[in-house]
């Protein structure tokens, strides 16, 4: 028979169970930035000094150094389940002192147009819920800049026609997928939110249907392999989502550009 404690006459005492963990102490920032898809956000990104960067279960987070401010920049993926609990977790560890939800933006007011950053003054869903975040405008409005409501759908609006009936029954100005999320979590959380969006398609334009399949991926190998799809069922769908792309591209380095100017702005 082998030896047990009991009858080996060992000095060793049973050791004490291990006291738990203590759970990780929140790692303040002056601004988190919450964005739906990384080619919004991807010129900031590549803009942070001393950045760190971790995926956390759903979401991605790059942490760093804007203009000697500590930002957090979230690529939250697109709808807005995934940007309120991206929000949550980040406002309950980070402790920012701002919040901006910001990305792209599907213009409803025909006189939106691509290119034109938006600063929602409301937000609101399709039910009507609605939300106040305060926004004093700057007077008067630089060229380009537009102030009002932004109608949070829980899908893109891909017709100009859809996109009408939109601005008819809500007044919105523009409309996107995940800032009235956020904004429910700032209001419970007592953060300060700024909304800022930058117009990608105008009220008059049409979005190819692919649009959907790619937002609807998660990961990078996904999108690959919904473009894939989209392009053997469609091939002229190739060269609508290069143009997309290009557009995507400078769509992001304006956002970026006036977040920068932003940045330095805020109390």
């Amino acid at each position: 028979m082998g030896n047990t404690p009991s009858d080996s006459g060992s000095d060793n005492p049973p050791q004490p169970e291990s006291e738990p963990a203590e759970p990780a102490p929140a790692l303040p920032c002056d601004v988190a930035m919450l964005f739906a898809l990384d080619m919004e956000c991807q010129d900031l990104t590549d803009q942070l000094k001393q950045r760190e960067s971790v995926s956390i279960d759903h979401f991605r987070e790059h942490a760093g150094k804007l203009l000697e401010r500590e930002v957090v920049i979230i690529e939250t993926g697109a709808g807005p389940k995934l940007a309120r609990a991206a929000a949550m977790s980040v406002i309950e560890y980070h402790r920012p002192k701002w919040v901006i939800s910001a990305g792209f933006a599907g213009g409803l007011d025909p006189a939106v147009r691509q290119g034109d950053i938006i600063l929602a003054d409301h937000v609101m869903t399709p039910e009507s819920e609605k939300l106040s975040l305060g926004m004093k405008p700057p007077s008067p409005l630089p060229a380009g800049m537009h102030v009002g409501t932004l109608l949070s759908s829980d899908r893109v609006l891909f017709s100009p026609k859809e996109k009408k009936a939109a601005f008819e029954t809500f007044g919105a100005v523009a409309c996107d997928m995940e800032t009235f999320a956020v904004a429910e979590v700032c209001a419970r959380m007592k953060t300060h939110l700024i909304s800022v969006r930058v117009i990608t398609d105008g009220a008059g334009d049409e979005l190819p249907p692919e649009v959907a399949r790619l937002l609807g991926q998660p990961t990078f190998a996904g999108k690959l392999g919904a473009a894939a799809a989209a392009i053997l069922k469609r091939p002229s769908s190739a060269t609508d989502m290069w143009k997309l792309r290009q557009d995507a591209t400078k769509r992001g380095s304006q956002l970026a550009k006036f977040l920068l100017g932003l940045l330095p702005q805020l109390p």
